[in-house]
Formats: C-alpha cells, sequence, structure tokens
C-alpha cells in the first residue's frame, strides 16, 4: 500500500495503512492489476504510476530484509499470476530494477506453491488452487523424482478476494438502502468503513458461522446521524457470492480439461492464498475434482517458500529439485492471409526456441515484414500484436521462394526474443534448400561431430530481432493501428511449405 499525505510526502507500507480510512483518495491498493497501464494517482505536483508505486513498495521490501539479515540484498526471485501478461510482467521487472533488485527468476504463484511441496516421491499429478486477493491462478503439475513439472496453468487476473469483500459491500449498501432509504454509494468515507467491515467480517466467516458488523456513526442525514448493526451468516455470505464461487469452478475444470486429466487422475489438491482460508473455496475446489481431500497446509506462505526454495536452486544451495515452468501465452507471427502461426504454443515448457522458414508472396518483393503476435487464454484467433519487424533489401526472386527464418525464443523467465533472418539467394530453390538443411556437421576434436539442424551457410547473416518489452508492444499497437499499416501488411509473408517433408504439404 502507498500514499500521497497532504504534504506531498509518500508513505509505504504500515504508514500508509494507518492513514487509509482519512485518505482514501490518494492510496493505492492490489496496484500490481494496474501495472502496464495508464493508470496515475495525483495530487498536487506529485504522480506516481503504477510502476513507480511497485518500486517504492520493492524498495522498502528490500530495504526491510537488509535490516533484518544485517546485509545488503540485490538479487530476488519474483512471483507474478500466472496470466500476467508480457507488457505486465516488463513493468515489475523494470520496477524492480529501479528498487535495486535484479530479477533472477519471474515465477508464475501456483509454480512456485508448488515447489514448497517435497517433489522427492513416486510421480504425481497435483492441481494448486492459489486464490489471493486480486487475483485467481489454477495449475496442473507432475510432482516426483525431485521434478516439479508445470503441465499447464490458467488464471484469471480480475477475480480474487477482493471481490467477495465487494460483493459483501454491495449487500450492505442495499441493506442500508432498504432499511433506511440512504444511498451510501457516493460518500467516501461510509464506503471505506463498509469496505473495512466487509473484509473483517470476511476474515471472521473463515472460523465462525456467523460475524457482526457495528458501524456507529456511519452516516449523517437529514434525520441525524445513522448506526448500522447487520449480522452476516456463512450461508448468507455464501450465496451472495456464487457467482464468484462459479468462475472459480469454471477454471478448474478448464485446466483439467487443457491437461487432459480427468478428476480421478489427481492425487493431491493444495490450496494456497489468503483468500482460500474461506471455507466456500475449500468446499468448491473439494467438488471441482471429484472429491479430493484439499490440502491447506501451504497457506498463505506457499508462493513464498516455493521462491525462496527456488533461490536456493539458483544459488546451488538447494541440490536434486528442478523446476519446469511454461509459457503463460502462445506466441507466433501473422502471415499475408490474415491468419496466425503460433510457433509456440501456451504451457510449453521454458525455455524454449521455435522457427520456421517464410516465402515471400510476390514476385520481386524486396521487403518481409514480420508481424509477430500474441494469444492468451481465450484469446483472439489472430493473437494480439507484439511486435513488427522489417527486413528489407531482399534480392529479387520470384514469390514463393523461402526468403527468411522466423524465431521466437522464451526465456526461463518468460521473456521474449524475436528475430528474422535472411536466407542466401543462392539457396533459394526448394529443392537445393530442402536438402541443405538437415546435411551441416560441425567438427569435433574432442568427440563426435555435431550434427546441425540449420547450416550457417544457408544464412547471410542479416538479421532484425528484439526484445519484446512494453515500449516495444505499445509502438507496434499504435503502428498496426495507423494508416501506415496497410501498406507493410501487404509484405507479411506466408509459410514455406517444405516439398520434402510431406506432412507440411496441406
Amino acid at each position: 500500500m502507498v500514499a500521497i499525505a497532504e504534504d506531498g510526502s509518500i508513505l509505504v507500507g504500515t504508514a500508509a495503512q494507518r492513514q487509509d480510512l482519512t485518505n482514501p483518495a490518494y492510496t493505492a491498493r492490489s496496484v500490481k492489476l494496474r501495472l502496464g497501464t495508464g493508470w496515475t494517482m495525483t495530487r498536487g505536483a506529485v504522480t506516481l504510476t503504477a510502476q513507480q508505486v511497485a518500486t517504492l513498495i520493492l524498495r522498502k521490501l528490500r530495504e526491510d530484509a537488509e535490516v533484518y539479515l544485517g546485509v545488503p540484498v540485490r538479487r530476488a526471485i519474483v512471483t507474478v499470476p500466472a496470466n500476467f501478461d508480457r507488457i505486465q510482467r516488463d513493468a515489475l521487472a523494470v520496477a524492480a530494477e529501479a528498487a535495486g533488485v535484479r530479477v533472477m527468476r519471474m515465477l508464475s504463484e501456483p509454480t512456485a506453491a508448488a515447489m514448497a511441496l517435497n517433489s522427492d516421491t513416486d510421480d504425481r499429478n497435483v492441481l494448486v488452487f492459489d486464490l489471493g486477493g486480486g487475483t485467481l491462478d489454477v495449475s496442473l503439475l507432475t510432482l516426483g523424482d525431485g521434478i516439479v513439472d508445470t503441465r499447464t496453468t490458467s488464471g484469471n487476473s480480475r477475480l480474487g478476494g477482493d471481490d467477495w469483500d465487494r460483493a459483501l459491500v454491495e449487500h450492505l449498501v442495499a441493506r442500508v438502502r432498504a432499511r433506511h432509504g440512504v444511498d451510501l454509494t457516493q460518500d467516501v468515507a461510509a464506503m471505506r468503513r463498509l469496505r473495512e467491515a466487509a473484509e473483517t467480517a470476511k476474515t471472521g466467516l473463515s472460523s465462525a458461522s456467523a460475524a457482526d458488523i457495528r458501524l456507529p456513526y456511519l452516516t449523517v442525514t437529514t434525520r441525524g446521524p445513522l448506526h448500522f448493526e447487520h449480522t452476516v451468516g456463512r450461508a448468507e455470505f455464501e450465496h451472495i457470492t456464487r457467482h464468484l464461487q462459479q468462475r472459480c469452478t469454471a477454471l478448474v475444470e478448464r485446466v483439467l480439461a487443457e491437461a487432459g486429466v480427468t478428476a480421478d487422475e489427481i492425487d493431491q489438491v493444495v490450496l494456497t492464498g489468503g483468500a482460500t482460508r474461506m471455507p466456500m473455496i475449500g468446499d468448491l475446489v473439494h467438488r471441482a475434482t471429484g472429491g479430493k481431500p484439499v490440502h491447506r497446509g501451504i497457506i498463505p506462505e506457499g508462493v513464498v517458500v516455493g521462491a525462496a526454495l527456488q533461490g536456493g536452486v539458483i544459488s546451488g544451495r538447494v541440490k536434486d529439485v528442478l523446476l519446469l515452468d511454461v509459457s503463460a501465452f502462445s506466441a507466433g507471427f501473422a502471415t499475408a492471409d490474415g491468419t496466425a502461426v503460433f510457433l509456440i504454443e501456451r504451457d510449453t515448457t521454458i525455455p524454449t526456441g521455435r522457427h520456421e522458414f517464410v516465402c515471400t508472396t510476390r514476385d520481386r518483393q524486396d521487403r518481409i515484414v514480420a508481424h509477430f503476435v500474441e494469444r492468451g487464454t481465450g484469446g483472439a484467433e489472430v493473437g494480439e500484436t507484439l511486435a513488427v519487424l522489417e527486413l528489407t533489401g531482399l534480392a529479387p526472386t520470384p514469390g514463393g521462394r523461402p526468403r527468411a527464418q522466423v524465431v521466437v525464443d522464451v526465456d526461463i523467465n518468460g521473456a521474449l526474443w524475436v528475430s528474422i533472418r535472411e536466407l542466401r539467394f543462392d539457396v533459394a530453390d526448394q529443392r537445393e534448400f530442402s536438402g541443405r538443411l538437415r546435411t551441416y556437421v560441425e567438427p569435433n576434436n574432442n568427440g563426435p561431430d555435431r550434427t546441425h539442424p540449420l547450416a550457417p551457410h544457408i544464412f547471410t547473416g542479416r538479421e532484425v530481432g528484439i526484445h519484446v518489452s512494453r515500449s516495444v508492444i505499445e509502438q507496434a499497437r499504435l503502428l498496426v493501428r495507423s494508416r501506415n499499416w496497410r501498406p507493410l501488411s501487404n509484405d507479411r509473408p506466408v509459410l514455406w511449405k517444405d516439398p520434402a517433408d510431406p506432412s507440411s504439404i496441406n
């Protein structure tokens, strides 16, 4: 939590929390969900972006850790919601750098939680359900022989414990309106008190069957001060949040379907994240997994423990543990006919890289425009624009010949590198090209010769590539929406079909 005080000073952490009730308009909460957006908070001459707020929080965490440990802290394992998009991840990494922290690994939160489980056993399928304050992530992993292998992961960055608070607040506002004929929605101070009371009641209902809400002097009406009292029963709370529970159940069912696993094949169900303390969450996950018992042993610290273990693995202090994370998105390029070729599919183990060869569509075409796209869960068929690269100055050849290699690489943190490499004109004949792809052998005096799938002599050495960052994505999307895009889009390539590979010709 970060706040801007009346005098323009910036408060972080406990200091910001203490003044939240009296300064709600200038206090930022759950800011990670605003990373990568245009959100700002301004008071007087002070303006903070979401990225700057994240920097302030991370710097405070670093400083507190240094005081506790007595040594400088300059590196960290950072965890993020599973479906954090590329802009959000990049914004968080930049915020960490500004806070004096280098990100060693960026893990999805359910994958980090799985790291906290004992993986030194026989293979078992584990479903991790991670419901925090603002996000829900569900992952299916296979653990065994010291390996944590993420099979599929999915999430909803617009569903979390805060939504249960909001549902209860809306219920209480309706109660006040029905009893007293007063609409509190425009009363900032009253709404903030209701939100605090709802959060307290939600927490209480995790261990009790009812929670009392007493708010004296909630507001002032023409008839005098309004005092509000209400007892919320657990059954009442579950009823008014049933639509949120249905969204949770749907996400569990989607993950099982994407992994091709039935509920009977799940060996363990793990809950993590503070919001999973609500009994209704354990009940719905229990039902959605065919009656499997739920393990609550790593609430809420499972993600933190897993991140710490991964830090131990990187430093060499933790042995015999291997984490295999997956890409949260599909990535590829758009072709001249408006379709997309996804080189790396969602849930592919990372790090990884894929390539395809592409052709020009017209005779004597002197450039290829590579339009890189990305698709998440339920995304558009063609995907969202990531980057646009131009390979110009191509030698004149007939259309339909292989002229370039399009490459997509995802590193261990999910960061993306895209490029396009020019092919030599003298191997542009399809028959020669197809044969030469598989004949390059690198002599090795210390052992067997190495056979490479791609021969260096088929490339000219000209390559255009870029790391996909927030600024790259924003510039590419502006270009695609501009009037300059039409002539560029006409030079997008088509996928080359290898005549020596019958399976590639459809």
